[in-house]
């Protein structure tokens, strides 16, 4: 699977923009995975520590 499609499917599976889950796993490579972008929205079910570990396994 190409890495564009697989940052799409787990963009996707969080609830969030490709760009946001690009940021995120940016912010967590370099030491600033606080200022990662979270989701947005009352509905969302995703928390910090999901994000994190998604992020985490994707990498």
């Amino acid at each position: 699977m190409p890495v564009g499609d697989a940052f799409r499917d787990k963009a996707e599976a969080l609830g969030i923009s490709i760009s946001d889950y690009m940021s995120a796993l940016i912010a967590r490579e370099v030491g600033l995975g606080e200022m990662a972008p979270m989701p947005a929205g009352p509905t969302q079910q995703t928390t910090p520590l999901e994000l994190e570990a998604a992020t985490r396994r994707s990498a």
